[in-house]
């Protein structure tokens, strides 16, 4: 079976304030440099600091997809990858919060609970099929208030 491709959805606003904060880096960065050309070490750390955190977040945010295998559900944030055997997950739970534990370019989250209790916050463009194909992998998953869970469940 081909695997089913879920992109990542992508809020502009959130979008627009990352490439914002790079323009603000590199800007920092050369005016750092033709201020104090022949003492520049002394402001190497409010140079580097924004350069660090920009690629930090463009590696562990870019590429973002999901896929939907026969055997596992699959994650891919950046450097991340993740196999989630289908008999492991235990919950989907749909949000609409700014918090997050992953780097991800969207206030709608879904939180992936696995039958250990390891949580992957993802943001898939297409909430609904998405469900749809993992509730046809998780017959034990049923359709709740949060999203899909354990018959009786509470979302965590």
């Amino acid at each position: 079976m081909i695997p089913l491709r879920f992109e990542t959805k992508y809020e502009r606003w959130v979008v627009v304030t990352i490439l914002l904060y790079c323009v603000f880096a590199v800007g920092i960065m050369l005016t750092q440099f033709s201020l104090h050309r022949e003492s520049w070490f002394h402001s190497l750390p409010v140079v580097i600091t924004p350069v660090v955190i920009t690629v930090t977040f463009l590696l562990f945010g870019y590429p973002q997809y999901y896929e939907v295998h026969e055997d596992f559900l699959y994650l891919r944030q950046g450097l991340r990858k993740v196999r989630i055997p289908w008999e492991s997950v235990a919950q989907l739970q749909c949000r609409q919060t700014a918090s997050r534990s992953s780097v991800i370019f969207s206030t709608d989250s879904l939180v992936v609970t696995t039958a250990t209790g390891k949580r992957y916050t993802i943001a898939v463009a297409r909430e609904d099929s998405f469900l749809a194909e993992v509730e046809k992998h998780c017959p034990n998953l049923v359709r709740q208030s949060f999203g899909l869970g354990l018959p009786f469940s509470q979302p965590v």
